[in-house]
Parts: structure tokens; C-alpha cells; sequence
């Protein structure tokens, strides 16, 4: 398959090579196929989802539902001859966005009420973005600030301020969603220079949003 010899050539994992050749059977009507990459990523999606939905498995596992047939119905876009790169990558953007699209929709119906407000039931559960600040890492919390209009803004015009460099580290890690082992073989650079630069550009960003 081309695919599978473009992704062999372009030095795809073992791993990476097994999910190419999932897609493309799937591509091809072999419909049985559906399942291994549904028993593959659905637990990770699950994962994800859980982290953003505050306890309430009910809604995780409809989030991971709706996320899996998002990726099944978007499966004839991910092209390793289009440049794609490693399915993780781009399924891991989807999930991101998919979340990112929940968590502002579940915000709005919220209107994000205030603590002080709430009764003595409520106090005990936390909106989704105090629980998204608080369950995060430094690296996720960026992306945090595009459900804010204000940081989405500031965040905008920060970014039209760096290095074309800089914005593609941006582009792999969070819109692409590769490794810094992946960063550094996109950029053609060492693993430890790709961490060093991406740390430093996310403590420039945030200095430049205040």
C-alpha cells in the first residue's frame, strides 16, 4: 500500500505503521476493521474526557462516544502522503478540539456561576474551567486560555509577535499534538533544544498576555 510505504520511508514506529495500515483497510470498505482502532483509542479518548468533565463518567464516556464517530467520519482526512504524519498526532488534534468545543458549550449552558452563589449542593462541584485550571499541566494550560475571548485576543496577538520558529513549536505540540522526540525530528533539532525553547516560549507568551 502507498501509504504504508511512505510511512515506512518517513521512519513511522512499528506502532505508527499497524494504525496506517488500519485506516487505509477501513478506507477500502473493510469495515471489521473499525473495531481494533475502536478498541485501540476509545479508552484514550476516555481518558481525556474524563479529565474535563468534573466526576461524571456518564458524560465522559458520551463525550469518547461522540469524539470516536467524529474520528471514523474525518478517517478520509488524515493522509500520510498529505503530510498528516503519525495517526496519534492527528487523533490527538481532534480530541483537543472536540474537548475545547464541549467545554465551551457546557460553559455557556453554565454561564459559569459564581461560588458564593451556589447552594451548599452546588459548592461541592466546581465549574469545568476550575477544574480544567486545576487538572492541568503548564503545557495544557495555554490552550485553556482560548475559552476566554479576552486571553483568546491577547493570546492572537502575541502569537503574531514570535518567530515563525516559535509558532510552528506551537503548531507541533498543541494543534498537532507530537512528542518533543517528534517536535525535534520535525524541526531538525535536539530533543533537549526543543524543550529548553518551548518552555522559554510559553514563559514569553505568558508575559506578553498580562
Amino acid at each position: 500500500m502507498e501509504a504504508y510505504k511512505i510511512a515506512k520511508e518517513k521512519g513511522f514506529s512499528e506502532n505508527d505503521l499497524e494504525d496506517v495500515l488500519i485506516v487505509e483497510n477501513i478506507k477500502n470498505g473493510l469495515t471489521a476493521e473499525q473495531g481494533k482502532l475502536y478498541s485501540k483509542y476509545y479508552k484514550v479518548v476516555l481518558s481525556k474526557t474524563k479529565r474535563y468533565t468534573n466526576g461524571d463518567i456518564e458524560l465522559a464516556e458520551d463525550w469518547a462516544s461522540e469524539i470516536m464517530t467524529k474520528i471514523f467520519s474525518n478517517l478520509d482526512k488524515y493522509s500520510v502522503e498529505g503530510g498528516s504524519g503519525v495517526f496519534v498526532a492527528w487523533i490527538n488534534k481532534t480530541i483537543k478540539n472536540s474537548i475545547l468545543d464541549k467545554i465551551r458549550k457546557e460553559n455557556k449552558k453554565q454561564k459559569l456561576i459564581s461560588i458564593d452563589e451556589q447552594t451548599d449542593t452546588e459548592k461541592s462541584k466546581k465549574s469545568f474551567v476550575q477544574v480544567k485550571e486545576e487538572s492541568l499541566n503548564a503545557e495544557e494550560s495555554l490552550i485553556l486560555n482560548e475559552l476566554s475571548f479576552e486571553l483568546q485576543a491577547k493570546l492572537k496577538i502575541a502569537l503574531e509577535k514570535i518567530s515563525e520558529e516559535e509558532k510552528e513549536l506551537i503548531n507541533l505540540r498543541f494543534y498537532q499534538g507530537l512528542s518533543f522526540e517528534e517536535i525535534a525530528q520535525e524541526l531538525n533539532k535536539t530533543q533537549n533544544y526543543c524543550l529548553v525553547k518551548f518552555h522559554r516560549l510559553k514563559d514569553k507568551l505568558k508575559k506578553m498576555m498580562k
